[in-house]
């Protein structure tokens, strides 16, 4: 009996990691991040992204909700999800507080792609390493039937990475889960 206990408090214990399901092996996310974001995606019910054409994007701020948005061929129709967790994305995760679903219209699905497109969803990952504790993590998937590409921003600015922050807020609104204005502004995005 107290061997089961064991193993069960351990099971708990132990990391999350990318190889849990979250991200392919090309996602080539270190050790933390891939912990913490795996971690969130579980917390939301969501994993490894199916067959594309498909996108996601992980909204994690630091002291608001974590948001999610997947957009998937489901079969012959876009469908967004989204997701918001009841915790904060710096600190644990807590439930899924609100989901949503809906089918995009051609419209709405030529302009993400756009969007997308103009962002450099399929080009070489955005790199923006500058530390930081409050502000919040941009994480931008893209699956197609041959290629797969993550892009991984800490608190992006409109003024340097414009064309991603355009497509990343398309998404959350396409899933009817935009954080508030207050919450944009607290971390630099102002509407």
């Amino acid at each position: 009996m107290r061997a089961g206990i064991l193993l069960i408090l351990l099971a708990k214990t132990l990391p999350v990691t990318a190889e849990d399901g979250c991200f392919p092996p090309e996602a080539a996310l270190d050790d933390f991040r891939a912990d913490w974001y795996c971690k969130n995606l579980k917390a939301a019910e969501l994993r490894q992204l199916g067959a594309g054409p498909t996108y996601r994007f992980i909204y994690l701020p630091t002291f608001h909700a974590p948001r999610f948005v997947t957009v998937a061929m489901e079969p012959d129709v876009p469908v967004v999800r989204g997701v918001v967790l009841s915790g904060r994305g710096g600190y644990e995760p807590g439930k899924v507080a609100k989901a949503t679903r809906r089918v995009l219209t051609q419209g709405e699905w030529q302009l993400l792609q756009q969007r997308l497109d103009n962002a450099g969803i399929w080009e070489p990952p955005d790199t923006d390493d500058r530390p930081g504790t409050d502000g919040s993590r941009w994480v931008l998937e893209g699956r197609d039937s041959t290629r797969y590409r993550l892009h991984d921003l800490w608190s992006p600015k409109r003024a340097r990475f414009p064309q991603y922050v355009k497509a990343c807020m398309y998404m959350l609104d396409l899933a009817g889960i935009r954080p508030e204005a207050e919450e944009l502004s607290a971390y630099g995005l102002r509407e």
